[in-house]
């Protein structure tokens, strides 16, 4: 958007147009000189992008030039895949990232979390959602945390959720295991062998 007044409509219409390379170049000009004569102090700010194997070609091609620029911010990118398709090329690239692109970046390797930290985790949930849970429901809610993922645990507690609320007491053994039965997760469907394989993988 330009310096003309605009309405929150404009963002959405089809006069929508990109600024332009020059004009991004005039006023990176204009803030080196402003910066050179002391008048700003500029902060690099940071940009987290998670699932950036999801990102196009031509994403990635606006990035790159952006790093190039000298108030380029600090990246962050986030991906759980180690090989994947890059959007719009048909080639397969690690971490579904281009190769000359990802020559930028240093790679930082993560672990699987520890029973304790899972555990911390969903304390700091429970206190945010205002539940409380006896010692022994808690190790259960951590032992679902391990075996079926941290996020399928965190979303279970949202459902414990509307239980304490209406019945007004804490939540026991009972509305886990009714919570744990009613909402599968990709662990719990694979155990199951008396789903069809073509139930989620195949055609029939």
């Amino acid at each position: 958007l330009n310096s003309k007044k605009k309405n929150m409509s404009t963002i959405f219409s089809d006069s929508q147009f990109e600024i332009s390379f020059k004009k991004r170049e005039k006023i990176g000009k204009i803030l080196k000189r402003w910066e050179d004569e002391k008048k700003i102090k500029i902060f690099k700010g940071i940009l987290f992008i998670d699932d950036v194997h999801l990102l196009s070609s031509q994403s990635f091609s606006f990035l790159g030039k952006v790093i190039e620029t000298k108030f380029s911010p600090n990246f962050f990118f986030v991906t759980n895949r180690t090989e994947e398709k890059i959007n719009g090329l048909n080639y397969i690239s690690p971490h579904g990232i281009p190769v000359d692109f990802l020559d930028r970046f240093l790679i930082l390797s993560t672990y699987p979390l520890s029973k304790i930290e899972i555990e911390q985790i969903i304390k700091i949930k429970l206190n945010n959602l205002r539940l409380i849970l006896k010692k022994k429901c808690l190790l259960l809610v951590v032992k679902i945390g391990v075996e079926c993922g941290l996020n399928y645990a965190l979303y279970l507690l949202t459902t414990f959720c509307f239980h304490s609320i209406e019945k007004e007491k804490e939540t026991g053994f009972h509305e886990i295991l009714i919570s744990f039965k009613l909402f599968l997760n990709f662990q719990k469907i694979i155990r199951n062998t008396n789903l069809p394989n073509y139930f989620l993988f195949k055609e029939k």
